[in-house]
């Protein structure tokens, strides 16, 4: 199983890429340098959705599960408990 994983993005105004010990970090990274100062300068926030902030790139992530009945949502939970641990 995978414990580091490295993120590589590379800007306009890098010359070198720039690396980040997992995918939470690089996105919280981007966004801040890049997508924030963007959102903030058209206004996005003010009709769309509020500003991101530290917890929402902190939290684990949810699923959900939809599907007919008698189709193997309940063993799949299992499964993937073991799998992703």
């Amino acid at each position: 199983m995978l414990t580091c994983v490295s993120l590589i993005v590379l800007t306009s105004f890098q010359t070198a890429p720039q690396t980040y010990d997992s995918v939470r970090d690089g996105l919280k990274s981007s966004y801040v340098s890049s997508l924030e100062p963007l959102e903030s300068r058209y206004l996005f926030h003010q009709f769309h959705s509020p500003r991101l902030r530290d917890p929402d790139f902190d939290y684990k992530p949810s699923v959900m599960l939809i599907g007919q009945y008698s189709t193997g949502k309940v063993c799949l939970l299992p499964f993937a408990v073991i799998v992703l641990g």
